[in-house]
């Protein structure tokens, strides 16, 4: 398991084959999203991981604003990305 997945796992204390929703929009999520890209300097921390459905997770890559409200949620839970 990719440890982005794992700590996000750990720490939500979720089991691999719990449902577990888009912390956006509510559907099933099954992605775990890096806020600041991996490829950008995103870490593996759980203040920059986010369960999203396979739409929102598009949208993600696909639109700095959204990805940017994303941010806004996780910050909202666990304070200032760096």
């Amino acid at each position: 398991m990719k440890k982005h997945i794992s700590n996000y796992l750990k720490h939500f204390n979720y089991c691999i084959q719990d449902k577990i929703l888009c912390e956006y929009c509510g559907a099933v999520g099954i992605d775990i999203h890096h806020i600041i890209f991996k490829s950008h300097g995103g870490k593996d921390n759980i203040e920059n991981l986010i369960c999203l459905c396979r739409d929102c997770h598009n949208k993600a890559h696909d639109s700095r604003e959204f990805n940017e409200g994303l941010k806004k949620i996780n910050e909202n839970k666990f304070g200032k990305l760096n």
